[in-house]
């Protein structure tokens, strides 16, 4: 479930979960809610605007390229490295190419 007024996600999107609710914004390092961590990748293209909405995300045990990756513009390179290492650490791990 990703949060309502997330607008469009694309294919890549990184996303982290907040800690409170569970639900999925854009994974943000400056964050301490939760969405610092990344969780999952969105991997069909979704508009979440008014409502929590559910969309299409790799979770675990799936090969998605690292260029493809999709992070907020203030991400920097150390902190995209960061977030990678999180997801490939997910339990059953998505392979980063």
């Amino acid at each position: 479930m990703v949060e309502a007024g997330a607008g469009v996600l694309k294919v890549g999107t990184v996303l982290g979960r907040i800690r409170d609710t569970g639900v999925c914004r854009r994974f943000n390092p400056a964050a301490s809610d939760g969405t610092q961590i990344a969780c999952a990748i969105v991997d069909e293209e979704a508009v979440v605007d008014d409502a929590d909405r559910c969309c299409h995300a790799i979770l675990s045990g799936a090969d998605f390229p690292v260029a493809d990756l999709v992070f907020m513009d203030h991400v920097t390179l150390e902190q995209r490295s960061d977030a990678i290492a999180q997801l490939k650490a997910r339990p059953c791990e998505i392979d980063l190419k």
